[in-house]
């Protein structure tokens, strides 16, 4: 059964969804996540980062996306990841459980304001089938 989990990356007032399908537990997807933001060092980088990574496991061959955009957090998640950039220029993450079957707080839908963000979301739709 997949542990499925949303990456909430917040840009100012604009918060960008990822979703992950497997593997969404905080020793796989949350040590990538704090992996992949140390190299990059900003959230554009972090989302570049996410996007690029692909999946060669399953199904063999497939080169799957590991993470996808959506426009909100799933229904079905168990965990939620929410990493931002403060005015400091630090990055900040955080982390939540949610049960299986258990009420979400639906957050506010997907708007863009930083230009590096629109460029790789941009590329990310340039590039689908």
């Amino acid at each position: 059964m997949a542990t499925r989990s949303n990456i909430i990356l917040r840009l100012g007032a604009s918060r960008i969804y990822l979703y992950r399908h497997w593997d969404g537990y905080p020793s796989e997807t949350g040590a990538d996540i704090l992996e992949k933001a140390l190299a990059a060092g900003s959230v554009g980088g972090l989302l570049e980062a996410l996007l690029a990574e692909r999946d060669e496991g399953y199904p063999p061959g497939s080169k799957r996306r590991v993470y996808e955009l959506t426009s909100d957090l799933h229904g079905d998640i168990e965990w939620a990841y929410l990493v931002e950039e403060g005015r400091d220029g630090k990055l900040r993450f955080g982390l939540r459980n949610y049960p299986i079957g258990s009420d979400r707080i639906k957050a506010a839908s997907l708007t863009v304001a930083e230009d590096r963000a629109q460029r790789v979301i941009r590329r990310y739709y340039a590039r689908q089938p």
